[in-house]
């Protein structure tokens, strides 16, 4: 295989030129000129490049939309909680108080203990909810910062896989025009013997 950095004493390969009829046929070989095939070679995969890294970007919209609104369900069904744990702690407030009131005890220490009590218990409760949020936000957010390094991973490797592809199919066009030249010389070269025998 030829080494990829040879400098080309050609700007395009060429191929053997038609002898007059009877007059002895040159060749010479298309010579290897990376920057002509490469070119070629990217022509021929640029479009299927295109055309997966727009279906990595789909996915990783389409990931992303969904991260995100996972998110916004995770801030609702907060708030929602919230919501019902101040209500739940109002009712059982309420209760309390009609309790102690019913055993004359409205305005005792008792009835401020166990108010203060409930309070505690609502503000344990709001705490727990408030530190499951936030790991479960952080955790959503690990998934769209690894859905971006995912898409950057897969971006690298296409790159990577298709510069082999492009130098594959350089090399193989190369020697397609190789073979191309060696079977156009063997024509004009039977040609020539044909007419040298005559």
């Amino acid at each position: 295989k030829p080494v990829v950095n040879t400098v080309a004493k050609i700007a395009t390969p060429t191929t053997p030129t038609a002898t007059a009829y009877g007059a002895k046929p040159t060749y010479t070989a298309p010579t290897w000129n990376p920057d002509y095939y490469n070119k070629m070679a990217s022509g021929m995969t640029g479009d299927n490049l295109a055309q997966q890294k727009l279906a990595l970007a789909k996915t990783l919209s389409a990931n992303k939309t969904s991260l995100t609104n996972q998110k916004n369900s995770i801030v609702n069904n907060y708030n929602s909680a919230v919501t019902d744990q101040n209500m739940s702690n109002k009712i059982a407030k309420n209760n309390y108080n009609n309790e102690t009131l019913n055993r004359g005890l409205g305005r005792s220490t008792i009835a401020t203990t166990g108010l203060g009590e409930l309070d505690a218990v609502n503000n344990q409760a709001l705490n727990k909810l408030a530190v499951q949020k936030d790991s479960d936000l952080s955790n959503v957010d690990t998934q769209l910062t690894n859905a971006d390094q995912d898409y950057q991973n897969s971006l690298n490797a296409l790159d990577t896989d298709n510069g082999k592809a492009i130098s594959t199919l350089a090399y193989q066009l190369w020697k397609d025009d190789v073979t191309k030249a060696d079977n156009e010389y063997a024509r004009q070269f039977d040609s020539y013997k044909y007419a040298n025998e005559l």
